[in-house]
């Protein structure tokens, strides 16, 4: 049960003149029920998408190995778990140098498999193929609409070779209260030369 409740400033008279006081009450046996209320997200939440999202990146290279539909893999893999065409999505990849920002579905598409005449540097970052993903997340912020995960990803190729990469994934809940990304920042961790 929710009570509702007030504060009122008021002027009253004394000896001294007109003062502001606070007034305050509780609307008694009144009831309400909030629908905009969402719940906070969490981390177990976070840790979902972030499976969901490496077992979509490994399927899309196995699906490329096996010689199969790999195109179709990666555009439901981006269609599921990235907001384009609901949300402003903000995704910088890592191996992505001259037209770095993947600000449509097709930029982020032709960052995963390649082949897109735009983005002629894009070789295909799922394709290499990558055998496993696993998170490490150093910290989150977690809100109601959205959250925020850092950490460091560390992806596995076939020949049992690991590369680390440092990220910022950011997510909202959609209509369905679903996570989707709309932050997704890589970059490879800095080496003095």
């Amino acid at each position: 049960m929710k009570i509702l409740y007030f504060y009122r400033y008021r002027k009253k008279s004394n000896s001294i003149g007109k003062q502001p006081f606070l007034e305050t009450g509780v609307y008694k046996n009144r009831t309400t029920k909030n629908t905009n209320m969402v719940p906070i997200i969490t981390r177990e939440e976070i840790q979902e998408i972030q499976e969901k999202w490496a077992s979509g990146l490994v399927g899309i290279g196995k699906s490329y190995i096996e010689k199969r539909n790999f195109q179709k893999a990666a555009a439901e893999h981006v269609q599921k778990l990235y907001g384009y065409g609901e949300e402003t999505v903000l995704f910088k990849p890592t191996m992505a140098n001259n037209k770095q920002f993947r600000k449509t579905f097709e930029a982020a598409l032709s960052y995963f498999i390649g082949g897109n005449p735009e983005f002629p540097n894009d070789v295909g970052f799922a394709l290499k193929p990558w055998k496993d993903v696993r998170f490490e997340n150093s910290d989150f912020i977690l809100k109601e609409r959205y959250a925020i995960a850092m950490g460091n990803y560390f992806f596995t190729d076939y020949e049992g070779s690991e590369t680390k990469v440092e990220y910022t994934f950011g997510f909202y809940r959609d209509e369905n209260q679903k996570l989707k990304i709309h932050l997704h920042h890589s970059s490879v961790p800095y080496k003095r030369t």
